[in-house]
């Protein structure tokens, strides 16, 4: 019998949280280990480095530009831009979030602009949203 080994992988999340005036073109990093495929939602909200509930927006590429994709689904191997991890952070609470819990639904109002005319079969979670 063999066993089955699955190699670790890192990564730099590059984060901002708009709510803190953190500003876009300066991000905050922090590092997350993944196994191979890349890293899931799980994997950042685990190593997020800042305590309390967040909703977690990854920049994508779409056509020409970008948009920003809400992951919802703690399996979900989140998108990157240009090889990178670009994160846009929205505190929900300051409080810990509790084993099990769900994340917030992207339609709790985090964000203006839901974008129409995104095919919602592209999304793993709610559309993305346009910057």
């Amino acid at each position: 019998y063999r066993e089955k080994t699955e190699l670790m992988a890192s990564a730099f999340v590059y984060y901002w949280i708009p709510g803190d005036n953190d500003q876009s073109d300066h991000p905050n990093v922090f590092e997350v280990q993944h196994q191979g495929g890349g890293a899931k939602l799980r994997d950042i909200r685990s190593r997020f480095p800042i305590p309390g509930k967040y909703h977690f927006r990854f920049k994508m590429k779409w056509e020409t530009g970008h948009v920003w994709m809400d992951v919802t689904n703690e399996e979900s191997v989140v998108p990157t831009f240009e090889d990178k991890i670009f994160a846009k952070v929205l505190r929900m609470n300051w409080q810990q979030q509790q084993q099990g819990e769900r994340a917030p639904a992207a339609n709790q109002n985090l964000g203006a602009g839901l974008s129409s005319s995104v095919p919602q079969a592209v999304a793993q979670s709610p559309a993305p949203v346009s910057q």
